[in-house]
């Protein structure tokens, strides 16, 4: 099966709301934080193989990638906050 990658603003996004650092990413995927940088800026001699894994290790925290349609962009979905962690202000 042929996976679709996202854009690096998607991952970045992504991340960035997760509230993870470069560094916890490129840990949790087992890349380098320079790997994580290039991505998130869109460099285009990153391998297919590392976006591939960067984006795989978000999928695993619950990010749920949406590809491009014709009618909207691409996007995500966050995972859903277990009610211990919701803020019922």
């Amino acid at each position: 099966m042929q996976m679709s990658l996202v854009s690096y603003r998607i991952l970045k996004a992504a991340r960035t709301l997760l509230e993870l650092s470069q560094d916890d990413l490129a840990n949790a995927a087992g890349v380098s934080r320079r790997t994580v940088q290039r991505l998130e800026n869109g460099d285009q001699t990153l391998s297919v193989k590392m976006h591939d894994t960067i984006q795989r290790t978000l999928e695993r925290r619950g990010v749920q990638f949406i590809g491009r349609t014709p009618n909207a962009g691409e996007g995500f979905t966050l995972p859903r906050e277990t009610d211990e962690a919701t803020d019922h202000r």
